[in-house]
């Protein structure tokens, strides 16, 4: 039986694992410790508008106006 939390306190610890993507022991190793229900995977944590900011600058959706003839163009493109 998988393991139940209380949600409602915070006597939670957490594990950070690095690894590569591609290998392959270390993503069946993390399922299996999933599977046997005494790790759970956390649930997605959304993300504040600071660190959506930061992924469209670095995605290049950010565009920088230098002046009103610059901003017409940007616009009309």
């Amino acid at each position: 039986m998988p393991a139940i939390r209380d949600k409602t306190t915070n006597n939670i610890d957490s594990i950070t694992l690095f690894y590569k993507k591609n290998n392959a022991i270390a993503q069946n190793t993390i399922n299996y410790l999933l599977s046997i229900g005494v790790f759970e995977k956390p649930s997605k944590i959304e993300k504040n508008p600071l660190e959506l900011a930061l992924e469209d600058v670095k995605a290049g959706r950010v565009t920088q106006i230098k002046d009103i003839n610059n901003f017409i163009e940007e616009v009309l493109q």
